[in-house]
């Protein structure tokens, strides 16, 4: 929803996962050496915000750091729809955290969050007061002979029933 995403999901998390949590973040926009707009350095954001580089546009090489990550018993964070949400839809779901999740056999653990895009819309650089929500879904561990379109799916369909859930509360809260 934001650019203040993840530092709500770290502040919800209890230490002895946050401490082993890495972030997916856009190589294109986050880990450009020498962007004119990129205040912080690539290598700044790895260590202290614990980001690594997920190449758009998927292919072989796309989900390479999240490989190594797991592969290494950490913890990987993905965001579903690959970009800050606009709208009171949720956008197309990206098939990585599918592949990710069958290829090494780990549950995927949705989370859920409301509030951001108001305190900070995509688009804005200033950020307003208010109150963001963290929703720890049941995790999902898929079969082995699921396939990666419906897995996608199924992810997307828990996300939208939560979605769906939250923006009805908000419309009966503002009637």
């Amino acid at each position: 929803q934001s650019h203040l995403d993840t530092m709500v999901i770290h502040a919800a998390l209890p230490e002895r996962i946050k401490s082993r949590l890495y972030y997916g973040a856009a190589q294109d926009r986050w880990f450009v050496k020498g962007r004119r707009k990129l205040v912080l350095q690539p290598w700044y954001q790895s260590l202290a915000l614990g980001t690594f580089p997920i190449l758009r546009g998927g292919g072989l090489d796309a989900l390479h750091y999240a490989n190594q990550l797991l592969d290494k018993r950490q913890h990987v964070f993905l965001f579903p729809e690959g970009t800050r949400a606009t709208g009171e839809t949720l956008g197309e779901f990206k098939h990585g955290a599918a592949i990710l999740a069958l290829n090494k056999g780990v549950p995927v653990v949705p989370i859920y969050l409301s509030g951001l895009q108001a305190m900070r819309p995509k688009g804005s650089r200033k950020v307003v007061r208010g109150v963001a929500g963290v929703e720890f879904l049941e995790s999902v561990r898929f079969s082995p002979d699921a396939d990666v379109v419906g897995a996608t799916a199924l992810l997307k369909r828990r996300m939208t029933s939560v979605h769906q859930r939250h923006v009805a509360g908000e419309l009966s809260r503002a009637a």
